[in-house]
């Protein structure tokens, strides 16, 4: 882990797990910390990073010692915190779009999210990260667990998430936006007037 911008009791042999967002009961961050400590299980070097602030933050901190609570980051600093993990946890069952999977995967982290939103438009199951059956809280951390036995696997998906986002560069998502516009505008007309469009 270079250039570990995260202070706590992380070292460069830890493998760091971390949820950013605001810290809130939408974001479902009982079910991330009971999926830490399932990974913890695993790998007792495993720690885990909550980097954002919320109603939560003073009762998380109370109740979980062990946890690392780095605040609100933006820009640089942010981004340092992205690229200082390994797994990035997202168990939110309330995202509109999720631009945070994007981030994590950007910075070459396995992300373990629900198949909605940006994560099933992005993620590819068990090659950019892993997608877990919407709602799901058992296959979630179970999913996390099996990342924790198969090292080969995490490293692989850290490497490929991160040339996954490089290639979503703007000229793309801009030819696909114009095709989904196409292929809209052409049932359109197929619907409308079926003579026509033949």
């Amino acid at each position: 882990m270079p250039n570990c911008v995260i202070s706590g009791g992380l070292s460069d042999n830890d493998l760091a797990v971390i949820c950013v967002g605001r810290v809130a009961a939408e974001k479902n961050l009982k079910l991330a910390i009971e999926t830490y400590h399932a990974m913890k299980k695993i790998n007792d070097r495993v720690k885990f990073v909550i980097v954002g602030d919320g109603p939560l933050l003073a009762a998380l901190r109370r109740a979980y010692p062990d946890l690392i609570f780095r605040g609100v980051h933006s820009g640089d600093q942010l981004a340092r915190h992205y690229a200082s993990a390994d797994v990035f946890l997202f168990p939110s069952e309330t995202e509109t779009f999720g631009n945070v999977t994007l981030e994590a995967m950007a910075s070459g982290l396995a992300v373990i999210a629900y198949d909605y939103a940006a994560a099933r438009v992005h993620i590819t199951h068990g090659e950019t990260g892993v997608l877990v059956p919407y709602g799901d809280a058992k296959a979630f951390v179970a999913s996390a667990a099996m990342l924790m036995r198969e090292p080969l696997l995490l490293n692989r998906m850290r490497r490929q998430a991160r040339n996954y986002i490089a290639s979503a560069n703007w000229p793309r998502v801009v030819e696909r936006f114009e095709g989904l516009l196409t292929g809209a505008r052409q049932e359109t007309d197929t619907a409308i007037d079926p003579v026509l469009a033949a």
